[in-house]
């Protein structure tokens, strides 16, 4: 994600953002209850939450918080759709790692795919499950914990510059709370959910992307399309280097403007129109 905003041009170019998203009066008076719900929480010391109606989904989502700048990512950047070969199909699979709220996961499944997602911060994994099951999205299935090199357990550290959380610890951080969680490896968690191909992987781990993938060298050979979130040039070195060596090549990036975080996108040698 770009670099962190605070004060009022921030959130008037946030509730934006969200009127352009939202279809039909009853999605815009639902950004409006939302904005005015915004701008009372930002009083309280700790988040609340409420919904938030958005392209035929209703969310649940904290206040104050940035969990509303996925929906911007999603639907207006399109952030994770810049080539044509990694916009799901129906009959995909495809693996969201670092889901937050679920707005990918929820695009995803919209267009026909099977989703597993994954998100250790227990809130969002949390609103995740409630927007899931409160709308019918039977095609998501959320697995609550962290995903690395090896299993075994970490602290995630939420706040600063990070939205959802990370059990990377970088010196801003900032950190307003930390949780203990379970990490586990894509190689052991495709193995047990009995996942064939995969499709899609998306990785959005703040700082962790490089542990994700050593944690899923027997499941890349198994996998299509690769979209990374990379938060430095030095991590995104890292990566290529890694999915070049299992026979991915770079099919571009998008660099987000003013700011050393980024997606890139990565095809299986050979797939490409396939």
């Amino acid at each position: 994600m770009p670099k962190r905003e605070t004060g009022l041009a921030y959130l008037v170019g946030r509730a934006l953002e969200l009127y352009r998203i939202a279809r039909g009066s009853r999605e815009y008076g639902s950004v409006t209850r939302f904005l005015f719900a915004q701008a009372a929480g930002r009083a309280r010391r700790r988040p609340i939450e409420t919904t938030l109606r958005l392209r035929g989904v209703r969310y649940r989502v904290a206040i104050p918080s940035r969990e509303t700048f996925p929906f911007a990512e999603v639907y207006l950047g399109r952030v994770y759709e810049r080539f044509e070969d990694f916009v799901a199909r129906p009959g995909w699979t495809v693996v969201d790692v670092g889901a937050n709220v679920g707005v990918f996961a929820v695009r995803q499944a919209q267009m026909g795919a099977r989703v597993v997602a994954f998100e250790p911060n227990p809130d969002c994994a949390r609103r995740l499950l409630a927007t899931v099951s409160g709308n019918g999205l039977d095609r998501i299935t959320l697995v609550p914990r962290a995903l690395g090199a090896e299993p075994g357990a970490a602290t995630l550290v939420v706040g600063g510059s990070t939205l959802a959380g990370s059990i990377v610890g970088t010196p801003e951080d900032g950190a307003v709370e930390r949780f203990r969680v379970e990490v586990d490896t894509l190689d052991r968690v495709a193995e047990r959910l009995e996942l064939g191909r995969i499709d899609l992987l998306k990785v959005d781990v703040e700082f962790a992307e490089v542990d994700v993938l050593r944690g899923a060298t027997r499941t890349l050979p198994r996998v299509g399309r690769v979209v990374v979130e990379y938060h430095s040039p030095h991590l995104l070195a890292r990566v290529r280097e890694l999915l070049t060596g299992h026979g991915f090549r770079c099919r571009g990036w998008y660099d987000f403007p003013d700011s050393p975080y980024g997606v890139a996108y990565f095809l299986r040698d050979g797939l490409e129109g396939a």
